[in-house]
């Protein structure tokens, strides 16, 4: 029997979540003052993402509830890029 197989069995589902850059207190601390932060944060959502702003948290929880909830209920094995277009800008 096949791993895919047992998972069906006890209705096990696999879905992940790609995210990009997400502002975060760690993302905005990362080894860069408030000032160098504030100046860096505007060149990055306008030049590496194709949406031009960067998620908050709660934007990539509300994508990993519907996935865990019954309105996804026909989603398995599949791998969800939620980057505004990040990895579609980098190089």
């Amino acid at each position: 029997m096949t791993k895919s197989n047992i998972f069906v069995e006890i209705q096990f589902d696999q879905n992940d979540i790609l995210p990009g850059p997400v502002v975060t207190h760690l993302y905005r601390s990362f080894g860069m003052t408030k000032e160098a932060n504030a100046e860096h944060e505007p060149h990055l959502r306008q030049n590496l993402t194709l949406l031009k702003f960067l998620p908050q948290p709660v934007e990539i929880a509300n994508l990993a509830s519907f996935l865990a909830s019954d309105d996804a209920r026909n989603m398995t094995g599949s791998i969800v890029v939620s980057d505004t277009g990040f990895m579609l800008v980098s190089k």
